[in-house]
């Protein structure tokens, strides 16, 4: 419980100061070919995480965490 309510209060102080264009260059020199390796990291990362086979390590003491299955993740 006190995890879970460190974390969103994080997530809320920094979206509160995030700005659009924070460490990325007006010209941003990307490929496809490098936005597709995000890309596809990105839904790899969030397809295990829909599935529950994704590890988090939210404590100190290094407690694995399991989150359970995702309803409703979509692939970006």
């Amino acid at each position: 419980m006190l995890t879970t309510v460190t974390f969103a209060v994080l997530l809320a102080l920094v979206c509160s100061h995030a700005n659009a264009d924070f460490c990325c260059p007006k010209t941003l020199s990307q490929t496809d070919s490098t936005r597709k390796i995000f890309l596809d990291f990105h839904n790899d990362v969030r397809r295990k995480i829909a599935l529950g086979q994704s590890l988090l390590n939210f404590t100190a003491k290094a407690k694995k965490v399991i989150l359970g299955p995702a309803q409703n993740m979509y692939k970006l």
